[in-house]
């Protein structure tokens, strides 16, 4: 026969798996976590938003985007985006404006990618972050 102790140990046992497994599935919980930290890794100092969309789920795919303008050079912002999320992220993908950057973490994976265009005198910035099962 069990205790009331043993049954109140199962109980939040199970309420914690409950919501550990919670975070990763709320768009809400992980996912905007997720989102600002790779905002604050992504956009430099001194930048301006401009756009932040999401999160939009296609199936089990998860996808936050957001846009903003620098007065960085592109050399100048490839390099600091790409020392900031090393070694986090492995570079996947590198293009004359473009680049992607992916990790793998426990039963997903996170995919950054990122584009640039200029008008002479400020870049601008799209991010996207993919989120998908691995």
């Amino acid at each position: 026969m069990k205790t009331p102790r043993t049954r109140l140990g199962a109980v939040l046992t199970l309420l914690g798996l409950f919501l550990s497994c919670e975070g990763h599935n709320n768009p809400g919980g992980f996912l905007r976590q997720e989102t600002e930290e790779l905002q604050r890794r992504t956009v430099p100092p001194g930048s301006e938003a401009l756009v932040r969309s999401g999160p939009t789920q296609e199936g089990w795919t998860k996808i936050e985007r957001w846009e903003f303008e620098t007065s960085w050079d592109w050399s100048k912002y490839q390099a600091w985006v790409t020392s900031d999320l090393q070694p986090d992220f492995g570079v996947q993908h590198v293009g004359e404006s473009h680049l992607r950057f992916v990790r793998h973490l426990t039963g997903d994976a996170e995919k950054v990618d990122i584009g640039a265009t200029s008008n002479g005198v400020r870049l601008h910035i799209k991010v996207t972050l993919t989120t998908y099962p691995d």
